[in-house]
C-alpha cells in the first residue's frame, strides 16, 4: 500500500476517534481566547493552593479558583458574561462570581476571570435563578433554563487604578499570579473573594478601581502559598499616589498539602460536595504601617472519587467542612505540619431540614423575615409571603434556630432535629410595641385613620401607621420610653397629638383611643397678603404647635392679584402663618429668598373661619458673608445652614470660590452653621434687619478640619444611647444615636479638629456616662479614634 494512502487512513482514524471522544465525553471544540467556551489566559489560571487529584487535573480549564458544577448534561445552562470599562475598552483579567440562589440551602458560587476579550463562560450550570457580581457594576439576576445560554454585559469605571507588585519571600517577582480581592468591611467575608486580575512578567499588576477604594487584596500563585490580605484605602484622588501605588503581595512558602476524602451516607463517594477549609487561631500582623490579615479560605468541589487536594497551604490547625444536598458531614479539625501531605475523610449522614411557619401573637404571616441556625453560617432562610420557611442540609440533632424580623424582638428557640424533614412553628412578640384600637366619639372604628407615636418631648413620630377597618393599630417604636399618640383623619393635614391620653409605655396593649371632634378638619384661617409684584411673590404656608408644616398648595387657596387667601379645612388647634417671599429668575422661574416671616398665634375652634385681616408683609434685607481659611486649612463644598428661630424652616446658602456671598434674606433672627469639608465647622446667632438697616455681614476664620474614624460603643446594659461630641471650645462637633437594632458598636466619619474632645452620653434607661479623646494629627486614617466612658452619677 502506498505510504501516502496509509498516511490518509490514519488520519481518518484519528479524526474519527476525536469525533466520538467528543460525542461521548460532551468536551467542547476548542475556541479562541476571549471566545465563548475558550480557556483563560495563562496569567489569569493561577488560583494559589491546587484543586488536584487524579480525577480533577483534566479540567484546570474551568473558572478560576473554582470547580465547575456537575449536574447532569441535560440539565446544564451556559452563561457568557461580558465585562467592559466605561470607554468601551474590554476588561480582560477581571473578576466575575455567579451565585446560584438557594433559599434554604449553603449558596453555591463559581468564580472565573474574563479573558483578553472581556468574557468569561460558565459552561455547566443547573438551570435555576443565579446573581450574578461583578466588582464595581450592580449585580445581575438571571434565570437560567435547561440547555440554554444566557448572556449578561457589566460595564464598569475604568477608575484611577491600583498598582503593586507580586513578589516571593525572597523578593523575586512572580508572573501570572492572580490578584484576588475582596470588600473592605470591618471583618473579612472570605465568600465575597473573587479574583480581580493577574500579575505580568515582572510580577507587576495594575487593577482598575473607582474612588472611593475601601477593598483587601490578595495574591495566590501555583507553588507558593497565599499572600496576607492587606487592606487598600483611599477616599479622594489626592491620595492615590501613596496609598494606591507600590503596593506589595509577597507570597508565602509552598509547605503543606491537604488530600480531603468525602463519603456519602450510603458510604460511596460522594462526588460534587462542596469543600471548604479555613485556617484557625490565625492573628493580624504588622509590617511597618500596614496590618496585614494571613488567614485565607479555599473552597472546591469533589471529583467523581470524593476526593478534592488543596495544596500550598501553611503549616497550622485547619477546619474542613463539606456540603452537599440532603447529607451532613461533620466539620473535622486538621494540623498540617510543613512540606508535608495530610489526609482526612468526611462521612456523611442523612441529614435534617426544617419546614417553618412564622407568625405574629395574632396568628398573621411575617413576610421577609431572617431565620438562622447558631454556628452553622451555610443555614438560613428567608419567609415568603405566608411565612413560610424552610432550611436544609442540617445536623441530626440540638441546634439552636435564631429569628429575625423588622419590629419585633430577637427569637432563639432550641430544636431538636432528626433525619429528613422537621416541622416548626415559630412566634415572635415586640416589646417595643403599642396596641389598640381607635374609635370617635359616637363609638365607630377609625378606619383609615393614621396613628402616631411621639416620644414624650420630641416632635417626630418613631412609629406611625394606619389603622385597619376595625380601627385597630399596632405601632412598634425605637425607644422604650414613654409615647404620646396623635392622629389625623385619611384626609387631614395636621395630626392631633392626644395629650389627655398616655403616655404609655412600650408594650402596652389594649388601648382604646377616642378621637375627638377637634381633631376632625373643620375650621379655616382667612385674610389677606400683599399682593404679587414683579419684584416678589408672597407664598403663604402654616405651622401648628408641633412645628409641622402646611405648604401653600392643597387645601390652600391664595388669589395673587388680591392677595386673599383661605387656608384650611384644619383640625382645632393653635396655628402660625408662614410666608415666605419669592424672587423672579431665568426662564420664568422663581427663587426663594431666604427666611420666612411668622405671624400668630391663632387659636381655632371646630367649625371656626378666623379672620387674620391684612399683614404686612417685610421687604428682604441683606445678608453678607466673608470667609477666611485658616493656614493649613483647605475648605471644599463650603455651605452656609440658616436655621430660622421663629419657625421650623432652614435652608441653605453656597459662597463663590473665594468665599464669599451675598443674598437677600428676610429679617428675622437665625442660627448660621457654616460646615463642609477639610475645615471645622462654625457656628454663629445673627439678626437680619429689614432694609433701609444696615447689611448683616459674617465673618469667620475656617481652621482645618479632617473627617476621622470614630468608634462609638453603646455602654454595659445599654440597648440604645445618644452620644454628644464637643470639642475644647465646648461646640458640638458630632452627635448621633443607635441601638443594637443596627450594632452594639458603630463607626462614623464625623468632621473633627486638633485638640481634646469631651463625649457626653445618655443611655435609654436614663443613665448618663462621660468620656473623652485626643485628636493630634488630621492625616487621613483608618485607624477609628476611641474612648471609654465612665457613668456620671
Amino acid at each position: 500500500m502506498p505510504t501516502w494512502r496509509l498516511l490518509g487512513l490514519l488520519m481518518v482514524a484519528f479524526a474519527v476517534a476525536v469525533l466520538a471522544t467528543w460525542i461521548l465525553l460532551g468536551t467542547p471544540v476548542p475556541l479562541a481566547e476571549g471566545e465563548p467556551g475558550a480557556p483563560q489566559p495563562a496569567p489569569t489560571s493561577a488560583p494559589g493552593p491546587r484543586v488536584a487529584d487524579a480525577e480533577q487535573r483534566s479540567s484546570d480549564r474551568a473558572a478560576v479558583g473554582d470547580r465547575q458544577p456537575a449536574p447532569e448534561r441535560s440539565a446544564a445552562a451556559r452563561l457568557r458574561v461580558r465585562v467592559a470599562f466605561d470607554d468601551g475598552q474590554a476588561a480582560g483579567g477581571y473578576g466575575v462570581r455567579v451565585v446560584e440562589r438557594r433559599d434554604g440551602r449553603a449558596p453555591r458560587t463559581t468564580n472565573a476571570s474574563t479573558g483578553a476579550g472581556g468574557i468569561a463562560v460558565f459552561a455547566a450550570l443547573p438551570a435555576v435563578p443565579h446573581v450574578v457580581e461583578v466588582i464595581g457594576a450592580a449585580a445581575q439576576e438571571v434565570d437560567l433554563a435547561a440547555g440554554s445560554e444566557r448572556s449578561v454585559s457589566f460595564t464598569v469605571p475604568h477608575g484611577i487604578g491600583i498598582e503593586g507588585r507580586v513578589v516571593d519571600v525572597r523578593g523575586t517577582p512572580v508572573a501570572g499570579a492572580t490578584i484576588w480581592s475582596m470588600p473592605g468591611r470591618a471583618q473579612l467575608d472570605h465568600r465575597a473573594a473573587q479574583p480581580v486580575g493577574a500579575a505580568h512578567d515582572d510580577g507587576t499588576f495594575r487593577i482598575a478601581a473607582a474612588l472611593p477604594v475601601t477593598r483587601f487584596l490578595a495574591a495566590r500563585a501555583r507553588g507558593h502559598g497565599a499572600s496576607p490580605w492587606r487592606l487598600v484605602t483611599a477616599r479622594y484622588e489626592r491620595e492615590a499616589a501613596t496609598a494606591l501605588r507600590g503596593i506589595e503581595l509577597r507570597l508565602g512558602e509552598h509547605r503543606a498539602a491537604l488530600l480531603v476524602t468525602c463519603f456519602g451516607r450510603d458510604g460511596a463517594p460522594a462526588a460534587d460536595a462542596d469543600v471548604a477549609i479555613a485556617p484557625l487561631g490565625v492573628a493580624a500582623q504588622r509590617d511597618g504601617d500596614v496590618q496585614l490579615w494571613p488567614g485565607h479560605e479555599y473552597r472546591a468541589r469533589t471529583g467523581e472519587h470524593g476526593r478534592v487536594r488543596f495544596d500550598d497551604l501553611c503549616a497550622g490547625t485547619w477546619s474542613v467542612a463539606a456540603h452537599l444536598d440532603g447529607v451532613w458531614f461533620e466539620p473535622r479539625e486538621i494540623a498540617l505540619a510543613d512540606a508535608a501531605t495530610a489526609a482526612v475523610s468526611l462521612v456523611g449522614v442523612e441529614a435534617a431540614s426544617i419546614a417553618g411557619t412564622m407568625t405574629d401573637e395574632r396568628g398573621r404571616p411575617i413576610s421577609a423575615a431572617f431565620v438562622r441556625c447558631r454556628g452553622l453560617d451555610a443555614a438560613r432562610g428567608t419567609t415568603d409571603d405566608g411565612g413560610d420557611f424552610s432550611i436544609h442540609d442540617l445536623p441530626p440533632a440540638r441546634v439552636d434556630l435564631l429569628a429575625f424580623a423588622d419590629s419585633f424582638d430577637d427569637l432563639t428557640q432550641a430544636i431538636d432535629l432528626g433525619p429528613g424533614t422537621n416541622r416548626v412553628q415559630l412566634v415572635m412578640r415586640t416589646s417595643l410595641c403599642l396596641t389598640g384600637r381607635a374609635r370617635n366619639a359616637r363609638g365607630e372604628p377609625a378606619s383609615g385613620f393614621q396613628i402616631a407615636a411621639i416620644p414624650v418631648g420630641g416632635d417626630d413620630p418613631s412609629a406611625s401607621g394606619q389603622a385597619d377597618a376595625e380601627g385597630r393599630f399596632d405601632l412598634t417604636v425605637a425607644q422604650s420610653v414613654p409615647h404620646l399618640l396623635r392622629v389625623a383623619p385619611p384626609a387631614g393635614a395636621f395630626p392631633v397629638t392626644l395629650d389627655r391620653l398616655g403616655p404609655f409605655t412600650p408594650g402596652t396593649t389594649g388601648i382604646e383611643i377616642v378621637v375627638p371632634d377637634r381633631a376632625l378638619p373643620s375650621a379655616a384661617i382667612v385674610g389677606v397678603l400683599p399682593p404679587d409684584t414683579l419684584e416678589h411673590r408672597v407664598e403663604p404656608g402654616v405651622r401648628d404647635r408641633h412645628r409641622q408644616l402646611f405648604q401653600a398648595f392643597g387645601d390652600c387657596e391664595h388669589d395673587r392679584a388680591s392677595g386673599r387667601f383661605r387656608v384650611g379645612p384644619l383640625p382645632a388647634g393653635t396655628y402660625w402663618l408662614l410666608v415666605q417671599l419669592r424672587a423672579p429668575a431665568a426662564l420664568g422661574r422663581t427663587l426663594r429668598i431666604a427666611g420666612e416671616q411668622q405671624f400668630g398665634p391663632y387659636e381655632l375652634e371646630p367649625d371656626q373661619a378666623l379672620d387674620v385681616g391684612t399683614l404686612a408683609v417685610s421687604m428682604p434685607g441683606q445678608l453678607e458673608c466673608a470667609l477666611t481659611a485658616a493656614t493649613g486649612c483647605e475648605p471644599r463644598d463650603v455651605k452656609l445652614q440658616w436655621n430660622s428661630q421663629a419657625s421650623a424652616s432652614w435652608g441653605l446658602l453656597q459662597p463663590d470660590a473665594a468665599l464669599a456671598g451675598s443674598w437677600p434674606m428676610l429679617p428675622g433672627e437665625y442660627d448660621l452653621t457654616i460646615w463642609g469639608e477639610g475645615f471645622v465647622a462654625v457656628e454663629r446667632h445673627i439678626t437680619v434687619l429689614a432694609p433701609p438697616a444696615a447689611t448683616t455681614r459674617v465673618e469667620a476664620t475656617l481652621e482645618p478640619g479632617q473627617r476621622l474614624p470614630l468608634e462609638l460603643a453603646l455602654p454595659a446594659g445599654e440597648t440604645r444611647a445618644t452620644f454628644v461630641v464637643r470639642d475644647a471650645s465646648g461646640r458640638v462637633a458630632y452627635d448621633d444615636e443607635f441601638g443594637t437594632d443596627e450594632a452594639a458598636v458603630v463607626r462614623r466619619l464625623p468632621v473633627l479638629g486638633r485638640g481634646r474632645h469631651t463625649v457626653q452620653v445618655v443611655g435609654g434607661s436614663g443613665r448618663r456616662f462621660e468620656g473623652a479623646f485626643v485628636v493630634e494629627s488630621l492625616v487621613p486614617t483608618e485607624r477609628p479614634l476611641r474612648f471609654e466612658l465612665r457613668p456620671v452619677h
